[in-house]
């Protein structure tokens, strides 16, 4: 039996699911431009510092109303199962059981749209400042 000590198997955690937001940042700044911006969150004595700390909020945001929109998909999806269930009651259409939902993906995914264009303004201001940096 091996020595876990000595061993050279490590150990590597499942992957995670990273959000829209996440994966955005990573691509635009790649993996050493993205740990570049987890070091620059903590600075306070320059403007990278709260440049670097809304472009991570925005990202967060962004992966915040995927979730969000995520939800509602579920949340459609439960109700058109309910449909033929209900499809016998007179008077039940299956409009009705998605009036709510509607309004609320539209909503969303307007918001979501607009957070990811948000994103890329805020990382091409992010890229501009480190080269004047």
């Amino acid at each position: 039996m091996d020595n876990p000590i000595n061993s050279t198997w490590t150990h590597t955690s499942p992957p995670t699911f990273a959000g829209p937001g996440e994966t955005t940042l990573r691509t635009a700044l790649g993996n050493d431009g993205y740990a570049t911006l987890r070091r620059h969150r903590r600075l306070t004595d320059t403007a990278l510092g709260p440049l670097a700390e809304l472009l991570w909020t925005t990202a967060q945001e962004a992966n915040r109303l995927h979730a969000e929109l995520r939800y509602y998909a579920q949340n459609t999806c439960d109700h058109l199962r309910h449909v033929p269930a209900h499809t016998n009651h007179i008077g039940a259409t299956p409009l009705g059981f998605l009036q709510h939902t509607s309004r609320a993906i539209d909503l969303n995914s307007t918001r979501y749209a607009q957070q990811m264009n948000q994103l890329n303004v805020v990382i091409e201001a992010y890229k501009l400042a480190l080269l004047t940096a």
